[in-house]
């Protein structure tokens, strides 16, 4: 039987990282997915990377914070795996030009005469470019996270907890942490509860040359190393009440 120090069940972008930090203060990581490395959300993710703009306050510090730390954290992890080439937030109704002019973030303010001499195929829009966006590839990034941790591809339905260790099969484990998302846990833990949030991403080929990633009600990006661009939007939940995950993304009904 072999003994870990952790096992973590959930290989999405949260197991991932919890995973390879674990691993890398020396314990011995199990990593059990149902679905595969980045095999359900995480994986059909737009993975769009970008600053939160407003006038300061202590969310939007947090997440903007996050921002620079995972791109400096990105790009040491897999150099080919981030596109940093920035975002040009389109006003909407939510972010409107008075929100997007009156941050605390630097930006450049863009005409639509400027942005038709980068390319005629801007419509009539103007818009507001930070540096500081990019977008990733993340099942190349996940993967990249496991490659010094042991990985199984297995549904677990219940966990035994003998003597002190977390066991299954062949394997046991010391401690357990659960990053299933919104799949129904192995534990009962009614405050853990997660509203499931709805996002779609595809990926195109295009001969149309975007020199940057896109915001508006979606997000399209800057062309990719192998031709294509990614297309996504994220909407709150599904409905208004109360659900659960059962399958994956791409064979979701919403999907």
């Amino acid at each position: 039987m072999k003994i870990y120090d952790y096992l973590v069940i959930g290989a999405g972008s949260a197991g991932c990282n919890i995973a390879h930090i674990l691993e890398k203060k020396s314990a011995k990581v199990l990593v059990v997915d149902k679905e595969g490395i980045a095999g359900s959300a995480s994986g059909a993710a737009g993975a769009f990377l970008s600053p939160l703009p407003g006038k300061q306050n202590l969310y939007n510090s947090f997440v903007n914070d996050a921002l620079k730390f995972s791109l400096k954290f990105y790009e040491n992890l897999l150099t080919n795996g981030i596109n940093k080439k920035g975002v040009l937030r389109v006003p909407t109704d939510n972010f409107n030009d008075e929100k997007l002019k009156n941050n605390h973030l630097s930006y450049k303010y863009f005409t639509s005469e400027y942005l038709q001499k980068i390319s005629s195929n801007f419509q009539d829009i103007n818009g507001y470019f930070y540096e500081n966006a990019s977008i990733i590839e993340p099942k190349t990034v996940c993967e990249t996270l496991l490659l010094k941790c042991d990985f199984i591809k297995k549904d677990i339905k219940s966990l035994n907890y003998i003597d002190g260790y977390y066991v299954f099969d062949n394997f046991k484990a010391k401690n357990i942490i659960l990053t299933q998302g919104v799949s129904p846990s192995l534990l009962e833990l009614p405050y853990m509860n997660i509203s499931p949030i709805f996002g779609l991403k595809i990926d195109v080929k295009t001969t149309t040359k975007i020199p940057f990633n896109i915001h508006k009600n979606i997000s399209i990006s800057t062309n990719k190393i192998d031709g294509t661009i990614s297309i996504g939007a994220t909407s709150q939940r599904h409905d208004l009440q109360n659900m659960k995950c059962e399958t994956t993304c791409d064979k979701c009904e919403f999907y």
